[in-house]
């Protein structure tokens, strides 16, 4: 198994202790040393309500540069609201996001979504009907000018094995294609953070280990830092460096995967992980 890289989650004021994972941070595909400019995606206390419901609460996690992290949950754990935060896409009541050493949203700062360099794969793909997939992931490429363009658009098409179908509109691919072309548009613009929301939802197993293979690929090739979130735990333990577990809006436990996967803190996290908990509610040392 790939070595993994240490991270430590960042602890809000008064927040339980995490899971966090001590040691050397400087990992497969990281920046080395400890200053503010190795950090990848920080936040710090996030916060967002909807009525009286937490979306999420007091949410704090921090992964440096390079690193490819996951969140695992179900449904409504509050997964799609964090990245749709770190985006910029929805503003939380409260708390601060830094991206690549920068603050982008704190009680005095809104950087829009535009400027935070950062690309997506949402969970409903967002593509345009009426473009091909060549005009997908050119469109991104187009700000670096003339032929600099057009060869990283090609390069990226035939990386994600899209090549044969580059002319086609999202009506006329399959499934798993359209999902490709999601990732090959949010990879184009050549992003600092790369944020993927179930991006091998539309895949059979086979398909979901060869696709998560490319995106683990391109995030080493392009020192990307990276965060996926999932319900599907073996994608998750499979491609990350780190993982957090998350439920009801906040951050359960956080650390490297096979540490969360076998020393779950809580029967709460073993549950979603899908593994054993001592009887009788110890946490495994």
């Amino acid at each position: 198994m790939r070595e993994k890289s240490a991270v430590m989650p960042a602890q809000s004021k008064g927040a339980p202790p995490s899971g966090e994972l001590r040691g050397d941070m400087a990992g497969a595909g990281q920046a080395t040393g400890t200053g503010a400019c190795d950090a990848g995606i920080v936040c710090r206390s996030l916060n967002k309500k909807y009525g009286s419901i937490f979306a999420l609460r007091d949410v704090s996690l921090s992964a440096p540069r390079g690193c490819f992290a996951s969140i695992i949950g179900r449904s409504g754990a509050g997964k799609s609201t964090l990245l749709e935060a770190i985006a910029g896409l929805l503003d939380p009541d409260g708390g601060d996001i830094e991206l690549a050493g920068r603050t982008v949203f704190s009680a005095a700062c809104r950087i829009p979504p535009h400027k935070r360099n950062v690309g997506m794969v949402f969970e409903d793909l967002g593509l345009w009907n009426h473009l091909t997939v060549r005009k997908h992931v050119e469109l991104p490429t187009r700000k670096r000018g003339g032929a600099d363009g057009a060869s990283a658009a090609d390069e990226i098409i035939a990386g994600l094995d899209l090549k044969e179908v580059a002319g086609r509109r999202p009506g006329e691919l399959s499934a798993g294609q359209r999902r490709r072309c999601a990732i090959a548009r949010a990879l184009a613009c050549r992003p600092e953070i790369l944020l993927l929301d179930e991006p091998l939802g539309e895949f059979d197993p086979p398909g979901r280990r060869a696709v998560g293979r490319l995106i683990r690929q391109w995030h080493e090739r392009l020192a990307l830092t990276t965060l996926m979130v999932t319900h599907h735990v073996e994608d998750a333990l499979g491609l990350s460096d780190y993982i957090a577990v998350m439920d009801s809006g906040a951050i359960l436990q956080s650390g490297a995967p096979e540490e969360v996967h076998s020393r779950p803190s809580c029967e709460a996290v073993a549950s979603l992980l899908d593994a054993d908990f001592p009887q009788g509610g110890t946490r495994r040392d």
